[in-house]
């Protein structure tokens, strides 16, 4: 949502407005809050804890109330390193894709970007894991549904036997997102 913030703005600095943000990225407040006194600390808090991990990989500065995206900071560029095509809010790929997948997304997208041969990339899963700071598990169900979307292609080594661990790092290639067919 910030990428689509920045993109919309052409800003790389962004003030927040916490239940705002929250609204745009689909947050609902339950009926019972529980220790949150209202629907605003129910909502900063989860915008909040967000920005925090973001801000601990080096995406973005943040600061209570605002955020610098530092991805183009970073790689000394003019342009945002990453960017998130339009037809991926005009094609519901936002509304259809798993929070997981989103975020191996901008995974995805971040590597292909810094890659020297893109739109291919490659890295271990064992790496991303590593990188950013999710687990194995998440990582394959995401990569297999960005894959059943059609929106990321994936070469994958043999495995060859008795170890079937030795063997390269993935291969992948983003691939130009398309209007999905209605099912009947």
């Amino acid at each position: 949502m910030l990428c689509r913030i920045q993109q919309e703005t052409g800003k790389s600095y962004l003030d927040i407005n916490y239940d705002s943000l929250a609204e745009r990225m689909g947050y609902k407040a339950p009926k019972e809050l529980g220790e949150y006194r209202n629907e605003h600390e129910y909502y900063y808090e989860r915008i909040h804890r967000s920005l925090k991990r973001l801000r601990g990989y080096g995406i973005i500065d943040y600061k209570k109330g605002k955020i610098t995206l530092t991805a183009n900071i970073i790689t000394g560029k003019g342009s945002p390193l990453i960017t998130i095509p339009f037809e991926y809010w005009e094609y519901g790929y936002s509304d259809s894709l798993s929070m997981r997948a989103k975020y191996i997304y901008l995974i995805c997208l971040y590597e292909a970007a810094r890659s020297t041969r893109y739109p291919f990339w490659f890295r271990s899963q064992k790496d991303m894991s590593e990188l950013y700071g999710i687990s194995d598990n998440t990582i394959s169900s995401a990569l297999l549904e960005l894959e059943v979307k059609g929106i990321i292609e994936v070469t994958r080594d043999k495995p060859t036997p008795p170890d079937f661990a030795d063997r390269k790092a993935n291969i992948y290639r983003m691939v130009g997102l398309k209007l999905k067919k209605k099912e009947n």
